[in-house]
């Protein structure tokens, strides 16, 4: 890091239910590593993080708009958990040492470049078999999706914007997305027919996963930044991204 005047600490385990199976995964790739970065920052004499925290550290809050200042926070997986503790950390540090920090808790960022979630798992469900599609959960488990693109200018935008010591911000859209209707969109762009559509059950996909997501984003919008499209046409644009073969 020496020589460097910026750190943009966007490293971490992003499987969140692969960390709730290996269970130092999260501690290792998120704490750790961030009390690594930060630890070499004070030693380098870097003053200024951007960080890529998650709104996973809501934990499994009401349906209702998520704010910044919301609290208690009370994750419910382990990568959540792991975020909430490097705010903590970058907090302390920024407070301690004098770093100026933008701490910012993504929603759903989704492009071309995606390896699993559950736009790439329904993808690869659907070639596999064209006929049927596994929905984990009901199907009315409901998140705000964002494009990548809208994700790292959101942060530069926040970053020429914000002179705080250390801030907040959700990073995202207002709208939502339920799964049920990602299944849709994914089946339609794919031009499939007559699609059986199984839902496994149960209010969450996966242990750890927080069925309702809403999001308030009015801190971005006061400082004068939105994202470029709504969650129903991230999601679309990323799911042609991925068939299609486009970043």
């Amino acid at each position: 890091m020496k020589g460097h005047d910026i750190v943009w600490h966007l490293g971490a385990n992003t499987d969140i239910p692969n960390g709730n199976k290996f269970t130092d995964l999260d501690l290792n790739n998120c704490t750790v590593a961030t009390r690594n970065v930060l630890e070499s920052m004070k030693q380098n004499g870097i003053k200024k993080i951007l960080f890529a925290s998650s709104a996973t550290v809501y934990g499994d809050m009401p349906p209702v708009p998520l704010t910044e200042n919301m609290g208690p926070l009370l994750p419910i997986s382990l990568y959540g958990a792991g975020k909430l503790a490097c705010e903590g950390l970058i907090s302390a540090y920024s407070h301690l040492f004098n770093l100026q920090a933008w701490i910012f808790r993504f929603s759903n960022v989704v492009g071309g470049g995606m390896s699993h979630g559950v736009i790439y798992d329904f993808i690869e469900k659907l070639r596999k078999n064209p006929n049927e599609l596994e929905v984990l959960g009901d199907g009315n488990q409901e998140k705000p999706y964002f494009l990548v693109e809208d994700c790292i200018e959101g942060m530069l935008f926040a970053f020429q914007h914000c002179d705080n010591q250390y801030d907040v911000f959700n990073l995202g859209c207002d709208s939502i997305t339920p799964v049920k209707r990602i299944g849709q969109i994914i089946i339609d762009e794919m031009g499939l027919k007559n699609v059986d559509i199984r839902y496994t059950g149960g209010k969450r996909g996966w242990p750890g996963d927080a069925p309702v997501v809403h999001f308030n984003v009015d801190k971005m919008k006061k400082l004068g930044w939105c994202a470029s499209k709504s969650s129903d046409e991230a999601v679309k644009e990323a799911a042609g991204r991925l068939l299609y073969g486009q970043r």
